[in-house]
């Protein structure tokens, strides 16, 4: 175990300044999920504001969903929102069906059954089984 946490920290220290925002998302997910590492929510948070930062879309979707949980975060519906539709510009399905969501049910934004249905379409014509 402890190697494993040495492992986890030697890939800290490579991918916390300009490294790839691929690596950065992929810390997030082993601290959001406690893969070779201790769960951590607060870490994950750090992780994929990094990787959004780099343009990494689904560490963007990432955070708009701890935004809107609370995750490793406080709720925050209109972050949310803003990180919901960086993903969803850039072509992240789910980020589309998110923000078409959003929308939909007023959620960090007034409703507008509109731009729902237009973020819905989006999502679902590029595939996603969600919208």
């Amino acid at each position: 175990m402890e190697n494993k946490n040495k492992t986890i920290n030697i890939e800290e220290e490579e991918f916390s300044e300009g490294g790839s925002s691929d690596g950065q998302y992929n810390l997030g997910c082993c601290y959001e999920n406690g893969l070779g590492t201790t769960k951590d929510e607060g870490k994950a948070f750090q992780w994929y504001l990094k990787s959004a930062e780099g343009g990494n879309l689904k560490g963007q979707f990432k955070l708009g969903t701890f935004y809107f949980s609370g995750i490793g975060i406080i709720k925050d519906e209109e972050k949310a929102i803003q990180y919901y539709m960086k993903s969803a510009e850039g072509g992240h399905l789910n980020g589309q069906f998110f923000l078409g969501c959003c929308y939909h049910y007023g959620i960090g934004t007034i409703e507008n059954e509109e731009k729902a249905f237009q973020w819905y379409l989006k999502s679902a014509e590029g595939g996603s089984q969600l919208g």
